[in-house]
């Protein structure tokens, strides 16, 4: 009886494990078919009556959805995102898309607003990597973040970027008034910027061994802070004593985009100068319209 009772167990055991394979399969059966509707669509742009019906067949045959189920949907729907904004613009037909992925997959107000957002991000960061902020690519940039209704609190650090860019902006073009004066010998020096900083220099951090080798870590070490001011003339950081440029000598005056570092290059320094200041792309911006003016 024992003995019989045991092969009972056993088989009830494999039937289930049959059945779970079965069941996974299936549902993987069911995730493969909706995501491979959501990127067809995400490559045409649209999607047509037998597409929908054919998505909602497959996500009520699934049923409740797993997390990892969830995650493979939610990368298709942010893949339609990034395709359509590929141009940066979404248009009625995009937006109507996304909206009727949106409900078909019962996506949760913060999995759209994550979504969305994301897509925005994608056109902000091709639109300041240059650190040339036109114009056309901000009209463009508020009308997208209208579009996709972006919420404020998903990207209120950006949004200091896009400011201190349209500052740069207009600081390429508009009359140069001076904020102060500074000591130049016997005479002033008009400043047009100036801002705390602090002058900042690449250095191996930590070093060890690793099987038998030296292995040396680079990182970014602060040297000393102080105030940089920029006049018609001359660079000036002054902060444990005066570090100073002329305008004349710069070779190069960019924003590091990885680090936010001001990266000033002159033709009487072995190295560039970095500095960490709180409107690099503004400063760069006053030093390029000097050097070239």
């Amino acid at each position: 009886m024992c003995g019989f009772s045991a092969v009972i167990v056993i088989v009830g055991i494999v039937a289930y494990m049959v059945y779970l394979g079965i069941e996974t399969a299936r549902r993987a059966a069911c995730v493969v078919k909706a995501c491979e509707i959501l990127r067809y669509a995400g490559r045409n742009g649209d999607l047509a009556q037998t597409a929908v019906a054919n998505l909602r067949r497959a996500l009520a045959e699934l049923g409740p959805r797993t997390e990892a189920e969830n995650a493979q949907l939610l990368g298709d729907y942010r893949g339609i995102i990034a395709g359509a904004v590929a141009d940066g613009r979404v248009d009625r037909g995009e937006l109507r898309l996304l909206q009727q992925v949106e409900s078909i997959l019962a996506l949760s107000q913060a999995s759209i607003d994550r979504g969305r957002t994301q897509g925005y991000l994608i056109v902000l960061a091709d639109a300041v990597k240059d650190g040339d902020f036109t114009v056309e690519e901000d009209n463009r940039l508020r009308a997208l973040r209208q579009t996709l209704a972006v919420p404020a609190s998903l990207v209120s650090g950006h949004d200091a970027l896009l400011l201190q860019l349209r500052k740069a902006r207009v600081m390429r073009t508009a009359e140069l008034a001076p904020i102060k004066n500074i000591p130049s010998g016997r005479s002033e020096e008009p400043c047009y910027f100036s801002s705390p900083a602090v002058m900042t220099a690449e250095r191996v951090v930590r070093s060890y061994q690793h099987m038998g080798q030296r292995i040396s870590e680079r990182g970014w070490v602060d040297q000393k802070e102080g105030e940089l001011c920029i006049t018609d003339r001359r660079i000036l950081f002054v902060g444990g004593g005066t570090t100073t440029i002329k305008v004349s000598h710069v070779l190069d005056c960019v924003v590091e985009p990885e680090h936010g570092h001001l990266s000033i290059t002159s033709s009487q320094r072995k190295i560039a100068i970095h500095l960490r200041t709180a409107e690099p792309y503004v400063a760069a911006a006053l030093v390029n319209r000097l050097r070239n003016p």
